[in-house]
């Protein structure tokens, strides 16, 4: 089973992953603790330096060179957002989905490519 760690801003991941949608998620991933707000990742590296899969939202910080480095196991990242109230917990259950296409080898709906990444400012 992949490893995964909820990271970013924790309200907004409360927001975004409902409690339905974290135990669906539950059943397709290991999830490495509870969630890592970003003011805390350096006591955090353990589950970091674990995560094949990082699960987030508004609040995530730069995914750089530092947290690359923390994350060396990573692999994918879902990413909710594009909305705003009750909404975003609609956009985390789509990242559910997205997640359980992206394990068993299926095509995303949501993926982003190197060349879309290029055109972004």
């Amino acid at each position: 089973m992949k490893k995964a760690v909820y990271l970013g801003s924790t309200t907004h991941l409360q927001s975004a992953f409902s409690p339905e949608t974290r135990r669906e998620i539950s059943g397709l991933v290991e999830i490495l603790g509870d969630d890592i707000d970003v003011s805390c990742l350096g006591n955090r590296a353990g589950d970091l330096a674990g995560a094949q899969i990082i699960l987030s939202t508004w609040g995530m910080p730069k995914l750089d060179r530092n947290l690359l480095e923390l994350v060396s196991c990573l692999e994918a990242v879902f990413y909710a957002a594009g909305s705003v109230g009750p909404e975003i917990a609609r956009m985390g259950r789509w990242m559910a989905g997205e997640l359980r296409k992206y394990l068993a080898g299926d095509p995303l709906n949501h993926s982003v490519s190197e060349a879309m990444i290029a055109t972004m400012a």
